[in-house]
């Protein structure tokens, strides 16, 4: 915020809107940690069996990250739920969320969470026993691992 020139603000007022900036900011971050939290809690019910409840927590998640215009957070949260539909033998439904998050990971040119998803990908090929295309899905994979090792140079 821009004070005028002539006119004297105190300090109270400055840390007013200080704090006010940083007030509007907590619900975006809320709203992130919320994200957060939503896809932690779904990998533990998964990993103890509750897909169910996974997947509800994971819509909820994406929902909110698709209202806050959060994409990488859409990515992870499209890939645990590729990860829970794999985990129910739910093959098409799996590699329809690991699609959906590899389209975001190409636009944001995020190379790590790219390769994790051509990883899952290329896992959920090699557990139907369809080893071309797994292997396929797999080349990717090392192609952003090299490119990244490049770009960190």
């Amino acid at each position: 915020m821009a004070y005028p020139e002539n006119n004297q603000v105190s300090t109270n007022a400055k840390l007013r809107y200080d704090f006010g900036e940083k007030a509007q900011a907590l619900p975006k971050n809320n709203q992130l940690s919320e994200i957060e939290r939503l896809n932690e809690e779904a990998i533990k019910e998964s990993r103890q069996d509750q897909s169910k409840e996974a997947l509800q927590r994971l819509q909820k998640a994406l929902a909110i990250s698709r209202e806050l215009g959060e994409r990488s957070w859409e990515a992870v949260t499209l890939n645990n739920i590729g990860r829970v539909y794999q985990s129910q033998k739910k093959y098409p439904e799996a590699l329809q969320s690991y699609q959906q998050a590899l389209l975001i990971n190409k636009e944001l040119g995020d190379l790590v969470r790219l390769g994790k998803t051509y990883s899952n990908i290329g896992y959920l090929f090699d557990i139907q026993k369809k080893p071309e295309l797994a292997i396929f899905f797999y080349k990717h994979l090392l192609v952003c691992l090299l490119q990244r090792g490049k770009w960190k140079t």
